[in-house]
């Protein structure tokens, strides 16, 4: 085995994907893995908010990719790059989404309780 193969044996064991080999370079991507359903559940049981902030920051992490080139000299640079693969867009209209429907139910309430106690009326309801 050569040296190139030596590290990509090396990163496939820490769990690194082969897309695609050559004589004197390779690419490997790592993969983002999937949220815990079991965390999800118990973060949305302890509030909503934390919940919904793991879900945003999985939605954020980027996928991992890595070349290896073998320089003429036989060293092996590393050269790594993020892909984030238009989640950026996604995230967006999700804290949108979020802020909205948040916005509506502290209405709600204050209109909830406005109309229930008449002394804390401040603002006119049109």
């Amino acid at each position: 085995m050569n040296a190139l193969e030596l590290k990509i044996v090396e990163y496939q064991g820490k769990g690194w994907i082969l897309l695609s080999s050559t004589s004197n370079t390779a690419q490997l991507r790592k993969p983002r893995g999937n949220p815990s359903c079991v965390l999800l559940i118990v973060l949305l049981l302890l509030g909503f908010l934390p919940g919904i902030i793991y879900l945003l920051v999985f939605a954020v992490k980027s996928e991992r990719v890595i070349t290896l080139v073998v320089s003429e000299q036989g060293t092996i640079h590393e050269i790594e790059k993020r892909n984030n693969s238009g989640r950026t867009l996604t995230v967006i209209i999700i804290v949108f989404v979020i802020v909205f429907v948040l916005i509506v139910v502290a209405f709600c309430l204050f209109v909830l309780l406005v109309s229930n106690n008449s002394s804390l009326a401040i603002l006119p309801l049109i």
